[in-house]
């Protein structure tokens, strides 16, 4: 009977799995120590995920050369020491500086937004059908600039939140760059003899995709920081360093981050009533993306993920709703993985399938 082909039952057992995991999560005494020792555990582990594609490759240089992995690891370490040194002591006054100088001038926003607001209510928008638009825009305009201040504040409490995790986080990174070979080998072990060439496939596939997106969108992100930073230099705007560095970290956000990356600097042009300079705003992050799109994108991701556009942004929206920033950023690769693996698997089931079905 149909109901007990495999398929169905595999399928079955699944649905009563997310089912319990569904009712359990119903129970929230139940589930909160157990949601709290995960989030302690996840933060640090995707972290160190993260830093392990970037150092990586130079670890693996570093033991082509003939330096061993161990010492090599350190190496990586001191370096990323060194950088992280360098950078803050030329740049870490001038991002508090800057910092607090627009959170002092985030008031005068209010300015801005009544210039806005009484636009958006002027006569001659009237005869045009936009009466629900018009009344839904300015209600988020009103909260804009109390949400802009949260997220600021929230950006704080962030790293501070991350600073305790620092001494976590080089221990698992170390040993994740040491023994990654071993923990693949070990993994590869526990699966049945004719499955061992598959799975092998499979990881390394998933692997490399994460590796290219990871290496390539920070490389991608740190290229449109800086040319947004030259570029707010070249047209005068203020607190450029700052923008700068807000663009690079929206650009780790696929499709979406290059147009959040601008807001800030938008805000701030309207603020000072500078329509201007808002136009010069635009006009950079034009020029930014045009560079970006035509060569620098092109040279570094290719087309490795092959992620239609519409999937992105749908990716993008499940994963904000579920997990906020680092769903925003996690989104694409984590689905590019699952397609890799699905793909790999599908190929595997005709493969066994053909050679079934072939005379012997």
């Amino acid at each position: 009977m149909w109901y007990n082909h495999k398929f169905f039952k595999f399928g079955s057992a699944i649905l009563l799995i997310l089912l319990i995991i569904y009712m359990l999560g119903q129970i929230d005494f139940f589930l909160e120590p157990f949601r709290k020792l995960v989030a302690s555990i996840f933060t640090p582990l995707l972290i160190s995920t993260l830093l392990y594609y970037v150092l990586r490759p130079l670890v693996n240089l570093l033991e082509k050369i003939k330096v061993r992995r161990t010492f090599g690891i350190l190496l990586s370490f001191a370096a990323v020491l060194v950088l992280f040194v360098v950078l803050s002591t030329y740049t870490g006054t001038i991002i508090v500086e800057q910092f607090n100088q627009l959170l002092k001038d985030l008031p005068t926003f209010d300015i801005a937004w009544e210039k806005t607001l009484s636009f958006l209510n002027s006569d001659w928008l009237e005869s045009l059908p936009l009466d629900k638009f018009q009344d839904k825009l300015i209600d988020v305009l009103k909260s804009v600039p109390e949400n802009l201040k949260t997220i600021l504040l929230g950006i704080v409490s962030t790293v501070t939140n991350i600073g305790t995790l620092i001494f976590m986080i080089p221990f698992i990174l170390f040993y994740f760059l040491k023994d990654d070979k071993y923990f693949l080998s070990n993994v590869i072990s526990h699966i049945p003899v004719k499955y061992r060439d598959n799975a092998g496939k499979i990881i390394k596939d998933v692997d490399t995709t994460l590796s290219s997106y990871i290496t390539g969108q920070m490389l991608i992100a740190l290229f449109v920081g800086i040319m947004m930073f030259i570029g707010y230099l070249i047209i005068g705007m203020k607190y450029s360093f700052l923008l700068g560095i807000f663009a690079m970290v929206s650009s780790l956000i696929p499709f979406f981050g290059p147009t959040i990356g601008i807001i800030p600097a938008l805000l701030l042009s309207l603020a000072t009533n500078d329509l201007l300079m808002f136009a010069k705003v635009i006009a950079v992050m034009v020029i930014v993306q045009q560079i970006d799109n035509n060569f620098i994108s092109p040279y570094i991701m290719g087309q490795r993920l092959n992620v239609h556009p519409v999937t992105v942004i749908l990716l993008i929206t499940v994963g904000a709703s579920f997990y906020g920033f680092l769903g925003l950023f996690l989104a694409v690769p984590l689905y590019a993985a699952a397609k890799v693996s699905a793909k790999n698997l599908y190929d595997i089931y005709r493969k066994y399938k053909l050679k079934e079905a072939s005379p012997k």
